[in-house]
This record gives structure tokens, sequence and C-alpha cells, in this order.
């Protein structure tokens, strides 16, 4: 049985509708408002990790990845000369960041099947995304903060890039160890996740942002200047160059820049979408400025998203770089929350958040049918 585009866009609408209690400000019992955020988070811990498709041999990465990973589960290596194996593996593992393949080997030992291991990574993944909004304080709108992950990152990481979805939910997680000033705590996060995605050690600049406070003429006059850059494709020239210049010097440039490149040159267009979600965040994250700097965790969330706003002018041409600025868009939950808290007015809650809602529908709906139509994805309980 394949499941078609209406039951991720489903999956979507019923986080919507919760949402819209948020938004409308429509008061539910306690218990019953943490038996429905239960079965969201279960929800969304069974719909990404009981994923199934009919493509499952080492060449086929066509849809989730799904046949990557169950390849590489299926042909675990040996533990005590894990090295030696890695080494000598086949391309499709040795693509994979040599911790993830040692703990999917790992538990290629113990778990009956691949569907097992994808279920509790799945599980893994959202316990500490929760974990890292209570301890960000996010819960109050949590339906509001759950949409937006929905709609905007779980199915293009929890399904296709679970490997950078755990990485990230596990940095999100640390951030609290950034404002208490714990730096081996964070630390240990930061590589615990690398394991995962090695790209990760780029969030390692978190535990910095606290120690500037950035002024408004900064802000405007250092994001105007990095769009500018983009308008006029100062940054491809930068980066090409860089890349080339920095890889052939380690003999690596024919592999990476190689990729890296290809798809700036497949992916030429900028993304428009991701440019305009970024301004009702702006216009709140300035409007909230001095609110968000009372608190070390909103302190944080705030140079994070300019940060992140940086980051994407920067690379937005090349699909490969601009899938590290994820690791920087949780403000856009912490944002969501501050804004969601701090207007009084219910006609303008409603009004501003109904649109945002609707395009992050919007938003999901176009990768829905550009990722789920036709790739035959379905639930593995239907396949045993």
């Amino acid at each position: 049985m394949i499941v078609d585009i209406a039951s991720p866009i489903l999956f979507v609408l019923i986080f919507l509708f919760f949402a819209l209690f948020d938004v409308f400000g429509v008061k539910i019992k306690k218990a019953q408002h943490d038996l429905v955020l239960g079965l969201l988070l279960l929800g969304m811990v069974l719909f990404a990790g009981s994923r199934w498709s009919i493509w499952s041999t080492p060449d086929s990465y066509r849809i989730f990845d799904y046949a990557a990973y169950k390849h590489v589960f299926d042909n675990p290596l040996s533990i005590i000369s894990f090295g030696d194996a890695y080494v000598s593996s086949d391309n499709y593992i040795r693509s994979m960041d040599p911790g993830y393949v040692f703990l999917s080997t790992l538990f290629a030992k113990i778990l009956p099947n691949v569907h097992v291991w994808f279920l509790l990574y799945s599980l893994t993944t959202i316990m500490f995304f929760y974990g890292a909004l209570r301890r960000g304080k996010m819960t109050r709108y949590i339906f509001v903060v759950l949409f937006i992950y929905i709609a905007r990152l779980y199915f293009q990481y929890n399904f296709i890039m679970m490997r950078q979805a755990l990485a990230m939910a596990i940095l999100w997680w640390s951030i609290s160890y950034v404002g208490e000033r714990r730096f081996w705590k964070f630390l240990l996060c930061v590589t615990l996740a690398s394991i995962q995605h090695f790209s990760a050690f780029i969030f390692l600049v978190v535990y910095w942002l606290p120690r500037f406070k950035l002024s408004n003429r900064f802000i405007y006059s250092s994001l105007g200047i990095a769009f500018a850059m983009t308008i006029l494709g100062l940054w491809d020239i930068i980066i090409q160059g860089g890349i080339q210049v920095s890889l052939s010097a380690l003999g690596l440039d024919a592999r990476l820049s190689g990729y890296i490149l290809d798809i700036q040159e497949r992916d030429a267009g900028m993304n428009v979408l991701n440019l305009l979600e970024i301004l009702p965040f702006f216009y709140f994250a300035m409007m909230y400025k001095k609110q968000m700097e009372e608190t070390k965790e909103g302190h944080i969330f705030f140079n994070m998203f300019i940060l992140y706003i940086f980051l994407l002018f920067v690379v937005i041409h090349f699909m490969a770089l601009a899938r590290i600025t994820s690791y920087f868009i949780i403000p856009y939950l912490y944002i969501a929350h501050t804004a969601l808290s701090a207007t009084i007015n219910r006609n303008n809650r409603i009004l501003i958040w109904s649109i945002i809602l609707v395009y992050f529908m919007i938003y999901a709906t176009r990768f829905i049918i550009a990722n789920f139509t036709n790739n035959g994805y379905g639930f593995f309980l239907f396949h045993i």
C-alpha cells in the first residue's frame, strides 16, 4: 500500500489545526493539552520513523535517503576492526560520517531490522528537539512552534537528512549551556552532534554570540551589505574561489568542489521563499529586540537569528552549503513564541499569525508535492 501526498498533507493540517488554537487563544484544560501534545510528538516520531520505500537498493537515493541508510544498516562493518573496515567499504557507506556508520553497525547487531533503527533514531531526535523547546522556554505557544517546525524543517530533515536532524536537535538542546557559560558541556554536545554530521562543528560559534550586543545600525548596515553582495553575485565568486583554492591544496577539489559547484549551477535561482519568510521574523525580532536581550536565551537567539540571515545571504545559491544554515534557524521558533506572548491585541494576533501559518502551509505543501508524488513512500508496517 503506497501512501500518496494526501497523507503527509493531512499530517501537516493536523498540526495547523492545533496551531490555530494558540493563535485564536482557544483554552483547553491542561490534561487535554498535555494529551494532545504527547500525541503530536508521538506522531512526529512515527511518521518519519516508519517510512518505507520501494527504492531499497544502494543506487536508489530517490526518496528520503531511505535506501542509503538501509544499505548502511544492512551491511554492518566489523566492530573490532572498524577503522580498516570503514576505509575499505563501498562508496555508499563512506559517504556517511564514520561516527554514524559505527552507531548503525552497533545497533544492526542488536536490533531486529532497519525499521526499528529508524524508529529509535526518530524517537531520539524528537526527544532532543522537545527538550530544546523546554530548555529554551518555548512551550506556552507550543502548537504554533511545532507547526512551524513541521512545515519548514520536518519533511526535509527528519525524512531526508535524518543525521543532520538529530545533530540539529542535540545542538538546540545544548543552547542552555551557552547561557550558563558551561563550555565543556556545550563542546561535548557539539562533538556528539558532529558524530552524526560533521558539519555540526560550525555551531561552536554560538558559544561566543552572547559576547556581542548588536546595535540597530550594525544590523541594518551589515545585512544590507551582505544582501547587496548576494544580488551582485559577489558571494558566489568568493565562495567558488575559496572552495577551489582550499580544497585543491588538499587534493580534494575534483570531488568536493565539483559537487558543491555543480549544485550551485543547478540551483542558480535565488530561493525567494526563504528570503520572504525572513521578513515577518525580522520585523518581530527588531520589535522585541530589547525584550529578547533581557534574558540569556533571548540574547543568544536574537544574535543567532542575525547570523542566520547573514549566512543565508552568503550561501543561498549553494544548496549543499545552505543546509548548514539550518543549524541556526531555531530563532524562528523563539521569535514566534516571543511575538505571540507579547501581542496583546487579539485581532492583530489572529490576522498576522494566520497569514504566517498560511505561508508555512503553502511551503510544506509545495515541498510535499515535489517529493512525495510518485516516489513510492509508504509505512513499513504495511510491508512486513
